[in-house]
């Protein structure tokens, strides 16, 4: 059990060049019954560290302001100190009159505490959202610079009554734009964003790790409502972005969404120094996303190259709304020149679906996308220390992916599957052939993970996850929080810690799951579960009816779920297929009239043809 000291700490931070740490004995606080933690960090006055701007001169201030607190952790706690003296100069004292959780001896860090920092309860830490999703009030406004500070210390010791001299380093660059082109629009976002969806952009810096993204957004005007520039106005804008060297070829896209339609720049990329400050003159023009099309149901907007699919990623991944926005694949699209053993990674259409909005829904594709039975060929993906990787990342709720066939190769750590890595939408006939590998968790042949409703989709492909430590592979999902699953079918092989043929894993669902009519004929190898259904379910309530499968598992392989006319071992195709017709109301499938293949795959989508036929 950790000591608590009741104490009054008091800091004494000064902006100077990085220099070692140091511990002195502190004189006054030897006659002081209470110990007085005091701590004097500097940085030299020649370094642009301190990211408050200064209009006159561009240049970055190096004095603290009003508000600035710091924190003071040994990982697992912390004390927040406030400034109390100090204001408008470059020496601070900060001061807490909490009680102190830690213990002579005790490894402690000092952090600046910028506005939008937050405290993660469940790993005992605080973590800056820097970088990414901040809001510019007005035009010219820089107050929102501050939540996107970082500085930290080395470690120290703590010993009460003494004087640490602890080193501080800024970690981010200001870039001013002064955007034409704009003039008379309401601007309501700027984005920044690399040309080739690399995450080439410095999200967050959390205890010394680094995280990168595929772009930067800048919200403006109170709460995001957007700027609105008068008929001769510049936009002036700025972003905090993380000290990179990009070299002097890397490309970036710079997109303003106005209400009369988005706008676009080019940037070249090139090194950014911390600390220090640059500035852009751009001017936006027109940018129009598709050549054909208006995005409605009957006008949709027309896909019909990898530039068009690129361009959807980036309509996606700027947070544009494409809810209740149609999209239809034209013409089958290989993907071989821009992924493949050689040539890269395929960049999924979208976000990752870890981003999520002010209603707890992932940030992700909100439209209807309509595959018109075309076939994305060679689909390609190779990084084994990857997440939530498909042809599509997070359908969110509200969002249709239809009648979309993906052929290709996938291999990546967890959450990955041939059409989309998570669903919370709806996902309808659409199949995947190829191979989907996850080193841990989370293999599906239509989807990594689901929180929607998969309705009429196959997989042919070869599913496998990781072999131990829970690795679950599914024929049409890998893992399950809550959904639906409804008249789908496999035939490839599964195989991982818990392979099921349909799910690999359903976990603390929310809700009731239920999976309605579906067979597997693939063959499946679970290392610790195996379920002609599903490998695994946790603490979870699962219905399953009218399902089938070859072998002679049961349907579940670990877990408990209500079953209704649910049989394995033999199938009788004709039932099977009279049960997945009967749980869907809108079309039916057809029996594959090729004696070849009829007996081994009866209900076998051909490529490019869907067989089935409305009802």
């Amino acid at each position: 059990m950790k000591k608590s000291i009741l104490l009054t700490g008091a800091l004494m931070l000064m902006m100077a060049s990085c220099s070692d740490e140091e511990i002195l004995p502190n004189e006054d606080a030897k006659d002081n019954a209470e110990p007085t933690l005091t701590i004097i960090a500097t940085q030299g006055e020649d370094a642009s560290t301190r990211i408050a701007y200064n209009p006159d001169g561009e240049t970055i201030s190096l004095t603290w302001t009003a508000g600035d607190a710091i924190y003071v952790t040994d990982g697992t706690d912390y004390v927040e100190l406030a400034l109390t003296d100090g204001e408008g100069t470059n020496k601070g004292t900060f001061e807490t009159t909490e009680v102190l959780p830690f213990e002579e001896g005790d490894q402690l860090k000092v952090y600046y505490k910028a506005n939008e920092w937050m405290y993660d309860a469940y790993y005992g830490e605080f973590c800056p959202l820097m970088y990414y999703d901040l809001n510019q009030a007005s035009n010219g406004d820089m107050e929102h610079l501050k939540a996107m500070n970082y500085m930290e210390s080395e470690e120290f010791n703590y010993v009460p009554g003494t004087i640490s001299n602890l080193r501080f380093c800024q970690q981010g660059a200001i870039m001013k734009l002064s955007l034409t082109g704009l003039e008379g629009k309401m601007v309501k976002k700027l984005v920044l964003m690399s040309a080739d969806g690399s995450n080439a952009l410095l999200n967050d810096i959390s205890y010394g790790t680094y995280y990168y993204m595929d772009k930067t957004i800048l919200t403006l005007g109170q709460n995001g409502a957007g700027i609105a520039l008068d008929n001769s106005e510049t936009l002036t804008a700025y972003f905090m972005l993380g000290a990179m060297d990009w070299g002097d070829t890397k490309q970036f896209k710079l997109f303003a969404e106005t209400t009369g339609g988005v706008y676009s720049a080019s940037l070249q990329g090139n090194a950014l120094e911390a600390g220090e400050f640059y500035s852009l003159n751009k001017e936006m023009t027109a940018y129009k996303f598709f050549a054909n099309g208006s995005g409605t149901e009957n006008d949709p907007y027309q896909i019909a190259s990898v530039e068009d699919l690129r361009n959807l990623s980036d309509w996606i991944n700027m947070e544009l709304s494409t809810e209740n926005i149609h999209f239809k694949l034209m013409n089958d699209i290989d993907l071989s020149s821009v992924c493949g053993d050689g040539v890269g990674n395929w960049q999924r259409i979208g976000t990752d679906g870890n981003m999520y909005d002010a209603n707890d829904e992932c940030i992700g594709f909100k439209g209807v996308f309509d595959g018109n039975g075309k076939t994305i060929y060679n689909l390609y993906f190779e990084d084994v220390d990857a997440t939530n990787v498909g042809f599509f990342g997070c359908v969110s709720v509200g969002g249709v992916l239809k009648d979309l066939h993906v052929e290709g190769t996938i291999h990546a750590m967890d959450y990955a599957g041939g059409v989309a890595c998570s669903n919370h939408g709806t996902i309808s006939g659409c199949t995947f052939s190829g191979s989907v590998t996850c080193e841990d968790n989370g293999a599906g042949g239509i989807v990594g993970s689901n929180r929607g409703t998969i309705e009429g989709c196959s997989n042919a492909g070869t599913i496998k996850a990781g072999d131990s430590a829970g690795g679950s592979a599914g024929g049409i999902a890998g893992y399950i929080n809550w959904g639906s699953i409804t008249a789908c079918y496999n035939t490839g092989s599964v195989s991982g810690d818990y392979a099921g043929g349909i799910v690999g894993e359903i976990n603390y669902a929310d809700g009731t799951v239920s999976i309605t009519g579906c067979y597997n004929t693939g063959a499946l190898s679970g290392t610790t579960y195996t379920g002609g259904v599903v490998g695994s379910i946790n603490e979870s309530t699962v219905s399953i009816e009218n399902c089938y499968w070859s072998s002679t598992d049961n349907a579940v392989g670990s877990g408990s779920a209500t079953t209704t006319d649910c049989f394995g071992s033999t199938i009788d195709w004709s039932t099977a297929m009279n049960a997945m017709n009967s749980a869907i109301s809108d079309w039916q499938y057809m029996e594959n009239t090729d004696d070849t293949t009829k007996e081994k795959e009866p209900l076998k989508l051909e490529e490019g043809n869907h067989e089935y036929i409305p009802v």
